[in-house]
């Protein structure tokens, strides 16, 4: 199942996130609030949490149709790419800085949860809740598995609103074993998976419903952006992200239509910009600074954002062939281990690389 509308949200989503980022740092490491990217504040760092829900739609209709070698296949669409990334940026630092000191770089390039280190990209903390749920996942991705998957959901999203109300426990963008999976981000995760079982239980709507359901998100996700709380701002930024995406749900791209297209790109892309961002900015901002003593300006910041863009749409391509390669060797793997006719599923189709 081909959907533009995610690639779409996902191209938007390492947008917003790459804008965010290059203001953030202009005021981390030049001191500059003032920067054309100042408007890029707090809020457009959502498009990482926007990646959450699309990863729950996605990974339930993995689930719905019987995925093989679910884990397999999940561990090999992350870590390779992510990998690479960071040892060019290791590299990279190295080249440039001299030396880079990380005595944990092992257990930051694991991303399991295991609590406070030094990341070498520095947005893992995103990828540590993604392998989580993939390995939630993975516990329900076979023939019966499947069928209880978002009764599973509903429950998940109870044990974390009553630990919230019982026991609160202090939220990391750094999580451990003991609440990874207790975290509030976890919500995005299920208010996507739970999108999905909505969608195909409603079917294609009207327009005017569908626009109903895309304004309604967008009202929520302002009264989102305007809570302080963690916790009710990802229940209300899960539900908005839900309305939006089930709203764009039945949309395709236009054939000829060149920004539709390349909105869809950069879905393709989404994961490899999403890796390079802040490695380049950061880079970027820091040789101007320390090394040529320059004031960062607004130019500079458009310098940066350009290479990031640049770099990730190059690390985009990579990732790109890197995941067609994995999934030629996942269909070897199986073909080698045949299941069972009960849960033996189609290969996934090409018109799918993009997304899965």
């Amino acid at each position: 199942m081909f959907l533009d509308s995610i690639q779409a949200l996902r191209g938007l989503a390492s947008i917003s996130v790459l804008l965010y980022h290059t203001n953030t740092y202009a005021i981390l490491i030049g001191n500059n609030a003032h920067t054309v990217f100042r408007i890029f504040s707090l809020p457009f760092s959502y498009g990482a949490w926007l990646f959450f829900a699309l990863s729950g739609f996605l990974m339930a209709s993995l689930i719905d149709r019987g995925y093989r070698s679910f884990l397999l296949r999940r561990v090999l669409r992350i870590y390779p790419s992510y990998l690479i990334a960071g040892c060019l940026t290791l590299f990279a630092k190295v080249l440039v800085f001299g030396s880079v000191s990380n005595p944990l770089l092992l257990k930051a390039i694991s991303l399991l949860p295991l609590g406070a280190t030094v990341y070498p990209l520095g947005v893992e903390w995103t990828l540590i809740f993604e392998i989580c749920f993939y390995l939630v996942c993975s516990a329900f991705a076979w023939t019966y598995g499947r069928v209880v998957f978002p009764y599973f959901l509903c429950a998940w999203a109870t044990v974390i609103v009553s630990v919230r109300e019982l026991a609160p426990i202090h939220y990391s963008l750094v999580p451990t074993m003991r609440n990874v999976l207790l975290e509030p981000f976890d919500l995005l995760f299920i208010f996507g998976g739970l999108l999905f079982y909505l969608a195909k239980r409603v079917g294609s709507q009207p327009m005017p419903t569908r626009l109903a359901e895309g304004g309604a998100g967008l009202v929520m996700l302002v009264v989102a952006c305007l809570q302080t709380g963690t916790f009710v701002r990802c229940i209300l930024l899960g539900a908005a992200f839900a309305l939006v995406m089930l709203s764009t749900l039945p949309w395709t791209a236009t054939p000829g239509n060149r920004l539709q297209a390349v909105l869809c790109q950069l879905g393709d892309y989404s994961y490899g910009i999403y890796l390079a961002q802040v490695p380049v900015v950061t880079i970027i901002y820091a040789v101007a600074i320390t090394q040529y003593h320059a004031r960062l300006s607004s130019l500079l910041a458009v310098m940066a954002f350009v290479s990031a863009m640049i770099f990730g749409i190059l690390m985009g391509k990579l990732d790109m062939h890197l995941h067609g390669k994995s999934r030629e060797w996942a269909r070897r793997w199986e073909r080698r281990h045949p299941a069972s006719s009960s849960t033996e599923i189609p290969p996934t189709p090409a018109t799918t690389q993009g997304i899965v």
